[in-house]
């Protein structure tokens, strides 16, 4: 009964969506209508500009750092593995929003920040070195994200945890798969380059 309620927990944790909210209140619009069509951080500094694309990345990555961080701290570590799947799967595919979400990296980014900090501070220096050189958000967060997988391993972590924070990469590179496309075509939209 208890890995239940952490699922929905989580999972209704993570179909809290600043973006959808704002866009909704301040521009009257479904931000997953407009620009990209993602309701996460990019489409909002796109959409709304950047201070309410900061306080979107905020809400997204301490949604995923706070649900992760108390079903650590009440039921351990492996629930806490569940639990972060459970709620990037909240933010990508919420019912709320008839399962059209975020693409997930700031809420996996919280999960992150609060179950291997180190690795994945070392692993976000590497992000925004690439970020800040070649202005692709999509390939600096799936780099960032992929690699910390490696790291958690070479931290001597059990394998198993890096096996459930490999699956929530699998499930967050999946949303980006026309990212992907993009980057493979020279077609990705570079950080502040308007849409063509």
């Amino acid at each position: 009964m208890e890995i239940v309620l952490i699922i929905l927990f989580s999972y209704m944790i993570g179909n809290i969506s600043p973006s959808y909210i704002f866009a909704k209140k301040y521009k009257n619009i479904d931000i997953r209508n407009v620009e990209s069509g993602n309701a996460g951080t990019t489409n909002a500094l796109r959409v709304m500009g950047k201070k309410v694309a900061l306080f979107v990345f905020l809400v997204d990555f301490f949604k995923g750092f706070f649900t992760v961080f108390v079903v650590k701290h009440f039921w351990g570590m492996d629930y806490a593995l569940v639990s972060a799947v459970f709620v990037v799967l909240g933010h990508i595919y919420p019912v709320m929003l008839g399962f059209r979400g975020g693409k997930g990296v700031a809420t996996t980014l919280g999960i992150l920040f609060c179950l291997f900090i180190k690795e994945i501070l070392l692993c976000a220096v590497v992000g925004l070195t690439l970020l800040y050189i070649k202005r692709y958000v999509s390939l600096a967060a799936l780099v960032t994200l992929f690699i910390v997988n490696i790291v958690i391993i070479l931290f001597n972590n059990p394998l198993h945890y890096a096996a459930f924070t490999f699956f929530i990469f699998c499930i967050v590179a999946y949303k980006h798969n026309e990212n992907i496309k993009r980057l493979i075509n020279h077609t990705e939209r570079k950080l502040g380059e308007k849409k063509s």
